[in-house]
């Protein structure tokens, strides 16, 4: 069973809150690029609490499939999600206009 904390970072004048999850000892963000795979990873929020489930994006295709079924949850990081899909996109195909 994961051990799971959150820490929420930000001023009180500030509306942008920064969230960053402990989890066995190790620090997380909802989204991150793996510099090993080189490939944005998320956390699939449809299994918490009661799992704790890495998945890793390959494709434009995969990024949208996370925001329609909700693996990703809230503007900031849909738009993010949104952002590393379009990157991968133009990874996979540089000529895409």
């Amino acid at each position: 069973m994961s051990r799971l904390a959150a820490r929420f970072a930000g001023s009180a004048n500030s509306q942008a809150t920064e969230v960053i999850l402990l989890v066995n000892g190790r620090h997380y963000r909802s989204i991150w690029y793996d510099q090993d795979t080189r490939r944005p990873t998320i956390i699939d929020q449809t299994k918490l609490p009661y799992r704790f489930v890495e998945r890793a994006l390959s494709s434009a295709t995969e990024a949208a499939e996370a925001i329609k079924s909700m693996r990703v949850r809230g503007a900031p990081l849909i738009g993010a999600t949104a952002a590393h899909g379009l990157a991968l996109a133009l990874r996979d195909d540089p000529s895409t206009p």
